[in-house]
């Protein structure tokens, strides 16, 4: 199933050897909302979600805000 993520904040204080700047936390997070599909969609999906937008940003996710797929202004041509 499509899953929309509308906010998303991720743990960058595990940053052991090297720093990150802001403009790349910054690109990090913007590139993590919006559509993401998660294949299995059994009963627990905000792990299932948090734990691809982990292995496919490499940072641990801190928070998460999402919605089924369905019409929506992160999605959609306005």
């Amino acid at each position: 199933m499509h899953y929309i993520v509308e906010a998303i904040e991720f743990d960058f204080t595990d940053a052991t050897d090297e720093q990150i700047s802001q403009e790349e936390k910054d690109f990090i997070t913007n590139n993590a909302i919006g559509l993401w599909f998660i294949e299995s969609a059994g009963e627990d999906i905000e792990n299932e979600l948090i734990e691809k937008i982990t292995d496919k940003t490499g940072w641990c996710v801190k928070s998460i805000k999402y919605c089924e797929n369905r019409p929506h202004s992160l999605t959609s041509f306005m």
